[in-house]
């Protein structure tokens, strides 16, 4: 069996039915993040691949409560709040 080495240091092998590599923890996270700088407000159930197959929704982008977000997280979309502990 194969296996990638992420940059964590963990190991992930081949999954899924093109037997494609598993995706590396917090691989989805812009880089510099991990989940610790994120609240998960809500999982939409949406499947993903990347962020960029997830739309935050309306009644998301209206609240002033948090600067919400949409990220693929284990391969479904989830609307996000940046943690205000980020330091940036």
């Amino acid at each position: 069996m194969e296996a990638k080495q992420c940059s964590d240091g963990s190991y992930v092998g081949r999954t899924g039915p093109r037997c494609e590599f598993a995706r590396c923890p917090d691989e989805s996270l812009p880089v510099g993040y991990t989940l610790e700088n994120y609240k998960v407000e809500k999982i939409t159930g949406e499947a993903c691949r990347q962020n960029t197959d997830c739309k935050t929704p309306g009644e998301y982008m209206v609240q002033s409560r948090c600067p919400f977000t949409s990220m693929c997280l284990e391969n479904k979309c989830a609307v996000v709040c940046p943690s205000v502990s980020q330091g940036f």
